[in-house]
């Protein structure tokens, strides 16, 4: 039974932040991948937000970083929220997954010994 909570189409609002850039790094392994991600973002005009919430399930973070410096993110089953200045900046994160785990079939999963 799916007891994911429904997303309507109506209730999508513009994401606080501008992406600039994204680089992303994965050493693969079926139980333990480690995912790094260097993001750049800037403010959203008329749409600032002290706080920046990432999405992310099932995943443990390893290091947390806001322009070079370590940060602590409030975690939840959802995702993270910290605190962003409101000016350009580089979040740097590195996570472990499993994709053998990953049921949902969302992110990365394995199917049939196969990365997806």
């Amino acid at each position: 039974m799916n007891t994911k909570k429904k997303t309507y189409l109506k209730d999508y609002k513009p994401f606080s932040h501008i992406i600039n850039t994204v680089s992303l790094t994965f050493c693969l392994s079926p139980n333990s991948t480690r995912v790094k991600s260097l993001i750049c973002f800037s403010p959203r005009p008329n749409c600032y937000s002290e706080n920046i919430f990432l999405h992310g399930e099932d995943l443990t973070l390893i290091s947390f970083l806001v322009d070079g410096k370590k940060t602590h993110p409030h975690l939840s089953e959802n995702g993270l929220t910290c605190k962003v200045p409101n000016s350009q900046f580089t979040i740097e994160c590195e996570v472990e997954i499993s994709p053998r785990d990953n049921t949902a079939l969302e992110g990365l999963y394995m199917s049939n010994d196969m990365y997806c």
